[in-house]
């Protein structure tokens, strides 16, 4: 039995976690992606997120044999838990990153969610056996 390669990747639709999705398409036998739906505002980064995958996908049909996994995974929690942020609560007005420079914390930092979001990755990387998060 050969040894696989496998990743765990939070997979957003920006630029930094396509950029890191390619890598992995590079170097890993099986790539699971989670996006993680937290009724944010942008809400059009999830939409992104599969395009990604289906241009990749598209850009390498002959190469790209390797499984490539998307999970959508529901944390609303986040709206109930951390509503002081512009991305979870409507009421706060999203500003211009121009007004916000200088400021210790911008009005859109929802407070630990990249460490709820990795702690979330990595039970769903035991889970799958992927060596990397």
């Amino acid at each position: 039995m050969s040894y696989k390669k496998k990743i765990v990747v939070t997979l957003s639709g920006g630029m930094d976690s396509t950029v890191l999705l390619y890598k992995a398409a590079e170097e890993y036998d099986e790539i699971y992606t989670v996006t993680f739906d937290y009724g944010q505002r942008h809400s059009r980064e999830m939409l992104c997120a599969v395009s990604q995958i289906e241009n990749l996908r598209g850009k390498y049909p002959n190469k790209l044999t390797k499984p490539i996994y998307n999970k959508v995974i529901d944390v609303h929690y986040i709206k109930d838990i951390a509503p002081v942020s512009s991305l979870t609560n409507n009421d706060i007005d999203t500003p211009n990153v121009k007004d916000m420079m200088g400021e210790a914390q911008p009005m859109s930092y929802v407070p630990y969610r990249n460490l709820m979001f990795l702690s979330i990755l990595c039970s769903y990387a035991e889970a799958v056996k992927a060596n990397t998060v």
